[in-house]
């Protein structure tokens, strides 16, 4: 299928890792994955206080705010301040301490098996754009704050906010008009190719 649609509603709730909180499981890769290992895995998660991240060993991760005024992640190297719709990657073997300051922070995970996959391309889009992935490869979009429509190869699919899809080979991504005034329509997308 050119594309596949992963409604907010079919995600799965799981407890964190180190047990402290709680993920909403999106998209693992593949199906008989578990959350220790996969190729690729998309989740979401609310961090209300501060905490030390669980290792993924040989996991690359792109980190996205998407709902707080921001986090902070302490690395042995230093620390770093993420505002809102702004992805960092970082190699998950490490466990950075994270601080999400007076508010509770959301943010959205694409982890790939760097193995076998690469994140070529992860941004945020609030205008008309068309990705393009190699061969064998996938688009992610994630609806952040507004509706979006996916256009690839005939097939039209809707998303509404906090949707998910992938498509294959190529997809015109247009986010639409949020329904909050002063709201500028954001939506993620990333492009995962094969190693």
């Amino acid at each position: 299928m050119p594309v596949r649609y992963y409604p907010a509603s079919s995600y799965i709730q799981r407890p964190w890792k180190n047990g402290v909180g709680q993920t909403d499981e999106i998209y693992l890769m593949p199906k008989e994955s578990t959350r220790d290992s996969f190729d690729i895995r998309v989740s979401s998660a609310a961090i209300s206080e501060p905490g030390v991240f669980s290792p993924f060993p040989g996991v690359d991760r792109v980190i996205t705010v998407i709902r707080g005024h921001g986090l902070s992640l302490s690395f042995e190297s230093g620390t770093v301040q993420l505002p809102p719709f702004q992805p960092f990657k970082f190699d998950s073997t490490m466990t950075p301490f994270s601080d999400p300051g007076a508010e509770e922070t959301r943010v959205l995970n694409v982890m790939v098996n760097r193995a076998k996959w690469t994140i070529t391309d992860f941004r945020v889009l609030t205008d008309k754009t068309v990705l393009r992935c190699g061969e064998g490869g996938l688009i992610f979009v994630f609806a952040a704050n507004a509706p979006c429509r996916i256009r690839s190869q005939g097939h039209d699919v809707e998303l509404g906010i906090l949707d998910t899809a992938f498509a294959d080979e190529s997809a015109e991504i247009i986010p639409q008009p949020s329904a909050v005034e002063d709201t500028i329509p954001r939506v993620l997308a990333g492009v995962l190719d094969l190693v």
